[in-house]
């Protein structure tokens, strides 16, 4: 099993392509949006641990709703859907790993997004977000679920 946390020896371990996939989905989402939104390539060291922390908790969210991450070795794939009240689980769980690591970032509460102030409205938890940001990891198409 490898490594499943953020940081440098997450770079070159299984959680790196996972985590520049759930950037490009986010990336892909805000340009669908009108917002800019920079490439792997263009992206800070902190927000690109931000994106393997979340690949790398995977495991462990999954593990919350009783599914495990698991090689096929052979094994013929089944189509699967997540609930939705698995989906809001692993949302909720999510939310709440995305909130602790921008605290222990530096990240604070406010009323608009200000990356290089490290300033956000998100800052909140589950049951106070409301609109779009909630909507957008409840989703089942959301980067991760």
């Amino acid at each position: 099993m490898g490594q499943f946390s953020g940081g440098p020896s997450a770079q070159q371990g299984p959680v790196e392509p996972i985590a520049r996939a759930i950037h490009e989905r986010w990336r892909q989402e805000a340009i669908a949006k009108g917002e800019t939104a920079p490439t792997w390539q263009d992206l800070d060291e902190s927000r690109k641990n931000s994106s393997r922390d979340q690949a790398g908790h995977i495991p462990m969210h999954l593990r919350e709703i009783g599914c495990v991450v698991a090689p096929l070795r052979g094994r013929e794939t089944t189509n699967f859907t997540f609930t939705d009240s698995e989906v809001e689980l692993l949302a909720i769980a999510e939310h709440a790993r995305w909130n602790h690591e921008r605290i222990a970032d530096g990240w604070a509460l406010a009323e608009k997004k200000n990356v290089e102030r490290k300033k956000t409205p998100y800052l909140l938890p589950w049951k106070q977000l409301h609109g779009s940001p909630r909507s957008a990891r409840f989703s089942p198409a959301s980067p991760v679920w």
